[in-house]
Order: C-alpha cells, then structure tokens, then sequence
C-alpha cells in the first residue's frame, strides 16, 4: 500500500508564472516550503537548495538525476532528502496541463536539525550499543510510511495556514518530521542489510532470524 501525502489543490493555469516547476513558496522562520507544479514534458531541469531539503511527490512522474546515482523514476508514495548545495536534474517525460506532476521541497534550517538530534540523543537514546539518532544523506530514497506521510501532511497544512503562531507550530512539526524521517531511514536500512548487520546490531538479528526461518512457520501451518 502507497502512503501519499493529501495533494495540494492545483494552481489555475491562468495564473501560473511558468508550466515548468511553477514555484508557490510559503517562508517561516527555520524552513522554507516549496510546491513545485508542471504542466509540461520537459527535460533536465536544474533545482538547487542551500539547505538540507526533503522532498515527496504528490502527483504524476519524475525522472532524478543525483549526483554519484543512477536515474530512477520518482512517483507519488516517495520522498527523497538531499543535503545541502547539491543540485537535482530533474526531467517530466508525462507531464502535461491533464497529467501535471506535484511536489513539495522543504527546506530546513541547520540548527533545527542540530538541536533535535541532541536532544534525542540526550533524552531518547536509541536502543541500540553505541547507536545515535542521526540524518545520513546516504540513505537518500524513502519509501513513505503512514507515520512519515502524516508528518508531512501536518508541515504543509502549518505552513499554508493563516495562524499568528505558526511558526511555533511549524517548529513542533518539523521536529515530528525529522525524527519520522530518520525512523523511516533506519527501518529501510535494516530491511536492505539486516543479513550483513546481523552480527552487529540485535535488531538485525531478529529479523534476519525471522526472514531465515519464516518458511518453517508456514510449513507448519500447512
């Protein structure tokens, strides 16, 4: 099952800047949210951000161009993060005014990103010996959970509203986002290499006991 934050209602094409990546941007004090619309096929189109940014798909189909990646198609259900001053290329190869392809980019300010992961490292450590709570850029490509979809829906609905508080708002759900976002990283590295981590880490372990011996369950059950 696909777990793809709520769409944003599309822009009217009378009113767009441009058909390709139109930018509707809403600004707060540590984050900035983009949602980015295109109503045209289009190629090898440049985005860059200055700051750590997550992005997900909302609607249609891109083709990513990463730096150190292969291609890979990008469809609404995923999100992908990318560090700072690294640029996407980016092409629409069924984008069109009936078919257009969303997205939303948010970029997150560095210090909210340091403070988070000191405070979970002082006051939730994880679990595992020697384990930190940290945001690798390695594992760039999420797979949305319901959990990680919910924070990203709470984000873009604070960040749209008209609410003199919001930007104490948007603090709280960022810190919601970013602690889904690396329990999301963390589950979908265990689930690649919990045979290689297993010596390792007990987490590993127990699923790559559960992976080795499911079969033996079902056996039983027939």
């Amino acid at each position: 099952m696909k777990h793809v934050p709520k769409p944003v209602t599309l822009t009217n094409i009378r009113h767009l800047d441009t058909l390709v990546e139109n930018r509707t941007v809403f600004t707060l004090e540590q984050c900035e949210l983009n949602i980015y619309e295109t109503h045209r096929r289009s190629e090898n189109v440049a985005l860059h951000f200055n700051d750590f940014v997550f992005t997900s798909m909302l609607r249609g189909k891109k083709v990513m161009h990463l730096p150190g990646h292969e291609q890979f198609d990008y469809l609404p259900g995923e999100s992908v993060i990318m560090p700072p001053g690294k640029t996407m290329n980016i092409d629409f190869p069924l984008a069109s005014e009936e078919t257009p392809t969303q997205c939303i980019a948010l970029s997150i300010d560095q210090k909210i990103i340091k403070d988070t992961l000191n405070y979970l490292n002082e006051k939730c450590p994880r679990a595992g010996q020697h384990e930190t709570w940290e945001m690798t850029t390695g594992q760039f490509f999420l797979f949305n959970n319901h959990e990680l979809t919910g924070a990203v829906n709470n984000i873009v609905q604070v960040a749209r509203d008209n609410n003199n508080i919001k930007d104490a708002l948007a603090g709280l759900a960022l810190r919601e986002l970013l602690v889904r976002m690396m329990q999301t990283q963390a589950r979908q590295l265990f689930e690649l290499n919990y045979s290689v981590l297993s010596a390792t880490n007990r987490f590993a372990h127990i699923i790559a006991y559960i992976k080795n011996n499911i079969h033996e369950r079902e056996q039983l059950l027939h």
